[in-house]
C-alpha cells in the first residue's frame, strides 16, 4: 500500500504535467496559427508578384513591337508623313480637308518648303483675322493645323 504523503506527491506530479502539456499545446497551437497567417500572407504576395509580373511581360512585349517597328524604314516614313507632315523632293502633297458648313472636300496642294510664302507672326495674326480663307490655306501647308 502507498501512503497517503506518496499518493499526494504523484497527484501533483500528474497536476504539474498536465499542467505543462496544456501550456505545450497551447505554445504549439499559437505558433501553428501564425505560421498559417504567415504563409496566407507569403500567398497573396505571390499572386500579387504574378500580376505584376503579367503586367510588366505585357509591357516588354508592347515595347518590343515598337522598338522592332522604329527599325522598319517603311514605318519611319508613314510616321514621317503623316505626324511632321513631310515629304520626299519633287512631290506634292494633297491635304483633303472635309468643311463643316459646305461638307464638300476642299483639296489644297501643298508647296515645297523652300518655295513657300513665310509670314511673320504678325502677318499671320493679321491674315486670321483679315483674311480668313488665305489664312486656312497658309496654316495647311506649313502644319499649324
Amino acid at each position: 500500500m502507498m501512503k497517503h504523503g506518496t499518493k499526494k506527491r504523484s497527484l501533483f506530479r500528474l497536476k504539474w504535467i498536465l499542467a505543462g502539456l496544456a501550456a505545450l499545446v497551447v505554445l504549439l497551437g499559437v505558433s501553428l496559427a501564425r505560421e498559417m497567417l504567415r504563409s496566407r500572407q507569403i500567398d497573396r504576395e505571390i499572386d500579387q508578384l504574378k500580376s505584376e509580373s503579367e503586367f510588366l511581360r505585357a509591357k516588354n512585349f508592347e515595347i518590343a513591337n515598337l522598338t522592332a517597328s522604329l527599325d522598319d524604314e517603311e514605318f519611319l516614313e508613314r510616321e514621317a508623313r503623316t505626324k511632321l507632315g513631310l515629304k520626299k523632293a519633287g512631290e506634292d502633297v494633297i491635304v483633303l480637308k472635309k468643311d463643316g458648313a459646305s461638307s464638300g472636300i476642299r483639296r489644297v496642294v501643298g508647296v515645297d518648303a523652300e518655295t513657300a510664302e513665310d509670314w511673320t507672326t504678325a502677318k499671320r495674326w493679321w491674315m486670321y483675322f483679315a483674311d480668313r480663307s488665305r489664312y486656312d490655306d497658309y496654316a495647311l501647308r506649313h502644319g499649324y493645323r
